[in-house]
């Protein structure tokens, strides 16, 4: 019987604890910010509080389709420079260029079929004749490419393995 009590109340002031819990969090006005995650495609998607997910404007969503409503031509997205085959990360935008990158140049040639062997042309669906590169020496197998969304500024990170 002893032991029967001792569980109620520890039940009682968990439940105690949760609703003072909650209580504050409806008194202080606190709330989850909203959530800013990217798909493999580059797509940005919004989270809300409540997790409702919606596509953020102006996203590559907008691209052509064909018949099975897959953009036409290639979906992969990569980037020839200095010889080499840049590959994008897959890994979303970064809001902020990392530290010691540098404008190397703008992409000079888009095609979406295939990756023109000639450097700063470019194939896959986000890719924009005009948009920037960067490149640093400390890291010479990373690129990464300016995306600009109305006033949103991000960057693609692009790699090579050669």
């Amino acid at each position: 019987m002893k032991n029967n009590k001792m569980t109620y109340l520890r039940y009682l002031l968990t439940g105690a604890m949760i609703l003072s819990i909650i209580a504050g969090g409806l008194v202080t006005g606190c709330k989850k910010e909203e959530e800013t995650y990217y798909t493999a495609k580059g797509v940005m998607i919004e989270a809300d509080e409540d997790g409702h997910v919606s596509e953020y404007p102006g996203t590559s969503q907008t691209e052509e389709t064909g018949p099975t409503g897959v953009s036409d031509g290639t979906e992969e997205t990569c980037l020839f420079y200095e010889g080499k085959k840049y590959q994008y990360s897959y890994s979303g935008f970064y809001p902020k260029l990392p530290e010691g990158f540098e404008k190397i140049g703008t992409i000079e040639e888009v095609d979406k079929t295939e990756l023109i062997e000639k450097d700063f042309c470019a194939t896959g669906p986000d890719m924009k004749v005009g948009m920037a590169v960067y490149a640093a020496e400390k890291y010479p197998g990373h690129l990464y490419v300016e995306y600009v969304t109305g006033d949103v500024v991000s960057y693609m990170a692009f790699y090579t393995l050669e």
